[in-house]
């Protein structure tokens, strides 16, 4: 059986680093939280949550997001898995 704590807590630890790193990235390139949110269609509260580490991005809208940044999905992806 599955320990759903462990798992809330690894899961809840992964999205943090997600939205650390994609904020992080957004930041070098020079784009305004406001300015991915129209590149992505989506409201400027739904980057700031998912910067936050508070929202499961979609798969989608990480590729999305990924060509948005310049980045793969597997480098994103990689940093957050480490």
């Amino acid at each position: 059986m599955v320990n759903n704590q462990f798992m809330d807590k690894e899961k809840s630890v992964a999205l943090k680093r997600l939205g650390e790193k994609i904020k992080e990235l957004r930041q070098q390139r020079g784009i305004a939280g406001h300015e991915l949110s129209r590149m992505l269609g989506k409201e400027v509260s739904y980057i700031t949550t998912v910067e936050q580490g508070k929202l499961n991005i979609g798969w989608w809208t990480l590729l999305e997001l990924c060509e948005c940044l310049g980045i793969s999905m597997q480098e994103l992806v990689g940093h957050v898995l480490k």
